[in-house]
């Protein structure tokens, strides 16, 4: 659940803010979960899922929060709490002449 919020919350910072770090962000996340769905489909066991046990009393539920930014609302695990992941800081693209000075 926690690669489906990441993604989630970039989608949230894109709309926020559209900008080319956070369009980065976003493929990054979108990436991880593809990779996720690649490895699952790859597997012959079913391990992103636990097996049934019928001696289990309830269930688990699940919640949709609202994040603190955005529509994309979040999915919670009663009784967890999601915390985003913090993606490495980029340099924002800066307009350079060709004699190497700054362009505002």
């Amino acid at each position: 659940i926690s690669i489906i919020n990441d993604f989630r919350h970039a989608l949230n910072g894109l709309l926020q803010r559209p900008d080319a770090s956070a369009s980065q962000a976003v493929r990054l996340e979108y990436d991880r979960l593809q990779a996720l769905i690649e490895r699952m489909r790859r597997e012959s066991s079913n391990n992103f899922y636990p097996d049934a046990s019928f001696g289990i009393q309830g269930g688990v539920h699940v919640d949709l929060i609202p994040p603190s930014a955005g529509a994309y609302e979040l999915f919670q695990v009663v009784g967890t709490h999601y915390t985003a992941r913090v993606l490495p800081a980029t340099q924002p693209e800066v307009a350079v002449s060709k004699d190497g000075t700054r362009l505002e």
